[in-house]
């Protein structure tokens, strides 16, 4: 045997004294988690197994061991080994005589029923009610516009903010820099990319041109009588907007979809075979419902900033414009809303 070899051979035995002294010098009364092997006969089953080894009588350890519902059994010291704790996450639960995961108030957790385990537990019952986690649903999210913010930078818009106090809107023509009548303004190619812009938060000024010029346009195109033809390259912008779930933009977004309608009565018709697209989310926000007030008072809906009665009302105009059966269409979408054509029962006319 070489003098390296020789060397390893001590140092490994050095370190098994060292693991032997700490387990056997240790006091009767503490208690430690060992592992259980070598153990033949009825208790073969036990081996490779965990426990808490207690109180050492006459060369034996009473182990509890983990996971078997506080069965314990007394095993010779030369067939325990300590084991590692038990990780930080976990706690050692004298209930189910096994680790488990903590809880929220640092406590085991209950036994799942039906899993086999025992029913009772050392977890002292708290009184704090633990809240559901949030979906995210309704959380605000981030797209910005990006051909509404191009044409913003470029100075291809044709519209910008006026000189005066009153927020007045000058429209122009991009080519030349001269000014125009807003009844010369493409609607067909600008109404979308305005509206498109109700989603930039970052331009200063950028939403109330867009809003301001939406509006202006779509008067335009309904004294032209173009407005149903474009509903077609409205409703996808509309949808982003209203995707966005940010308050401020869907009140725009609604609010805008209520002049459509109320400026055309075609366009409740060309509205129909886009309600998959709108609908989805309109119901989402009606599925929220309002909040509780108690005796406060809501100042939004005077303000027109009330998401849930904005959502009612365009509902309710589209299926007032939206032709016969309307209503059977939206509840498809929209399951809790009532069309206007549902019979009640005779005690709620």
């Amino acid at each position: 045997m070489d003098l390296d070899q020789y060397g390893r051979l001590c140092a490994r035995d050095a370190v098994i004294e060292q693991h032997r002294k700490r387990m056997y010098a240790s006091p009767d009364s503490s208690e430690q988690r060992v592992r259980v092997s070598g153990l033949g006969g009825r208790l073969a089953c036990l081996n490779g197994k965990h426990g808490l080894a207690g109180h050492r009588h006459n060369g034996r350890r009473r182990v509890i061991m983990e996971g078997m519902g506080g069965a314990a059994f007394a095993i010779k010291d030369e067939n325990l080994s300590l084991a590692p704790p038990a990780p930080p996450e976990t706690t050692y639960n004298r209930g189910a005589a096994a680790f488990q995961l903590k809880g929220f108030d640092e406590h085991p957790r209950r036994c799942v029923a039906g899993s086999g385990q025992p029913a009772y537990s050392t977890r002292t019952p708290t009184t704090e009610r633990i809240s559901p986690p949030l979906a995210g649903a309704l959380l605000p999210r981030n797209d910005p516009p990006a051909d509404f913010r191009a044409c913003w930078q470029d100075g291809s818009l044709p519209v910008r903010l006026g000189a005066d106090v009153n927020g007045e809107l000058r429209w122009h023509d991009p080519l030349t820099g001269a000014e125009v009548v807003r009844d010369k303004v493409d609607a067909r190619r600008w109404l979308p990319v305005l509206i498109e812009g109700l989603r930039d938060a970052e331009s200063a000024g950028g939403a109330y041109v867009a809003l301001r010029g939406a509006i202006e346009l779509v008067g335009v195109a309904a004294k032209a009588g173009l407005l149903s033809s474009l509903v077609p390259s409205i409703v996808p912008a509309l949808k982003a907007a209203l995707d966005l779930r940010e308050r401020t933009v869907v009140c725009m977004a609604l609010r805008l979809l209520l002049l459509l309608l109320h400026a055309d009565e075609r366009v409740g018709l060309a509205l129909r075979p886009h309600y998959k697209l709108l609908l989805p989310t309109m119901n989402a926000f009606l599925l929220k419902g309002q909040p509780s007030l108690s005796d406060e008072i809501e100042m939004a809906q005077w303000r027109r900033l009330n998401v849930e009665a904005l959502v009612e009302e365009a509902i309710a105009a589209m299926e007032r414009f939206g032709g016969a059966h309307a209503g059977k269409l939206i509840k498809n979408y929209v399951p809790v809303h009532r069309d206007q054509d549902e019979c009640l029962h005779r005690g709620f006319r």
